[in-house]
């Protein structure tokens, strides 16, 4: 699973969406800082997953006996979902594509979508995550 799962985030970022995310990342791809940052960021992912997969199931206090696995996430209007169906916003999307391999684990995923439509940049966001996504 972690490798379909790794196949398809590079696909994504490597190729649907690299144009978009250029404009949006730093370093750029084509900075020496850039490899060292993605693999950073799947590190701490990677930590994360396998924290939540080794508790599965030991919490008394879900009713269904999985751990919670929660992605915030914030963005534009793009993200909340305004210029589409809530269905087929990216957080959604990705919730439908990685909750079969968190299953596996035995792991429930919850993407807590935290997009504000129109104005909202990326530091005001950052001071309101806690709020925004528990």
């Amino acid at each position: 699973h972690f490798l379909r799962f790794e196949a398809m985030l590079e696909h994504y970022y490597e190729g649907l969406a690299r144009p978009l995310l250029e404009r949006q990342l730093s370093p750029a791809p084509d900075d020496g800082l850039y490899g060292p940052m993605v693999r950073a960021y799947a590190d701490q992912i990677s930590r994360a997953l396998l924290r939540a997969a080794a508790t599965a199931g030991a919490s008394e206090n879900d009713d269904v006996g999985m751990e919670k696995m929660v992605i915030g996430v914030l963005g534009d209007s793009v993200t909340s979902g305004q210029d589409n169906c809530y269905y087929d916003a990216w957080p959604e999307v990705l919730r439908r594509q990685i909750s079969p391999m968190f299953a596996a684990m035995g792991l429930d995923v919850e993407v807590r979508n935290a997009g504000k439509n129109g104005g909202w940049n990326l530091a005001s966001q950052m001071m309101c995550a806690h709020d925004m996504l528990g």
